[in-house]
């Protein structure tokens, strides 16, 4: 196969190449003259949208709204419109947009100057979010009880103590009812015959911690938590949908792999149950605990 004659696309020099070697695109001598094009061809003269100056920018650094060629023109064209205003703390001369003006009424030249004004007049009683507490009774014992106000749009039953919610669920929601109900037998908590075996050798791995909080047994009681649910492992002996039907059976040996199992406290266990991402469920009790 012959070379062919073309011409270098920045210094015109002919050069012998195969038709294989030839780009679509551009072709050069050498390195240096493609770095050379490259260069020359990357920048673009634009218009100054403060001062009219035309200067050269980079294609890929162009924006779509203004171009400025200096930080002072940028500086300047920025101030085109803005109101001046005086900083709630030192009352230095500052200047703000229209809509700034109108939306807010205290402004500030720096997070300093910020965070010393709200410490000295946003405290106590005087916070802009302060609402004083609104007394509610207990819906069991009838005990007195203060809460914020947003809490009586979330819900119209309060209780003065977990043993006093859990009397009123245990007598007024039926398990099918809970909104955290999933199917699944509530009249035992049967695992499988090799669940107290890895229940323990769990407990072992985990050191006898609460993997979320870091609790110990000594300071309370610990549980084995089933990271897929138990009861995504159960198989129907009749066709249908397994939640609905109650005849069915469970591959405990899958679901009760060490794998499978995690250590968690009675208190840290009901908040990660639900969780659809375990890990986030723990780091978020964790940074709570720090």
């Amino acid at each position: 196969m012959s070379k062919k004659k073309i011409k270098c696309d920045n210094c015109g020099k002919v050069m012998h190449r195969y038709p294989s070697d030839i780009n679509d695109g551009n072709n050069f001598c050498s390195i240096d003259c493609k770095n050379e094009y490259e260069t020359e061809n990357s920048y673009k003269i634009i218009t100054c949208d403060n001062c009219d100056k035309e200067f050269k920018r980079q294609k890929g650094k162009i924006r779509d709204t203004h171009n400025f060629c200096c930080l002072e023109c940028s500086n300047e064209f920025q101030k085109t419109g803005k109101i001046e205003v005086a900083c709630s703390q030192c009352d230095k001369t500052i200047d703000r947009w229209p809509y700034q003006v109108e939306n807010n009424k205290n402004f500030f030249c720096s997070k300093e100057c910020e965070a010393k004004w709200l410490s000295e007049n946003q405290t106590g009683k005087d916070h802009h979010n302060r609402k004083e507490k609104i007394i509610v009774k207990c819906a069991i014992c009838g005990k007195e009880k203060k809460v914020h106000p947003y809490r009586l749009e979330r819900s119209d039953r309060f209780f003065c103590s977990r043993e006093c919610q859990n009397k009123w669920q245990s007598e007024n929601i039926k398990a099918s009812d809970h909104p955290n109900w999933k199917g699944g037998s509530v009249r035992s908590r049967y695992y499988g015959p090799n669940f107290s075996k890895q229940r323990e050798k769990v407990l072992e791995r985990d050191n006898y911690q609460c993997q979320a909080c870091g609790k110990s047994q000594d300071e309370i009681k610990l549980h084995c938590h089933h990271i897929i649910s138990y009861r995504e492992f159960r198989y129907p002996i009749f066709k249908g949908n397994p939640i609905k039907n109650p005849l069915a059976e469970f591959n405990w040996e899958r679901a009760n792999r060490l794998d499978n199992l995690i250590t968690l406290c009675e208190s840290c266990h009901p908040r990660v149950e639900n969780s659809e991402n375990l890990q986030k469920a723990l780091n978020k009790i964790r940074s709570e605990n720090d």
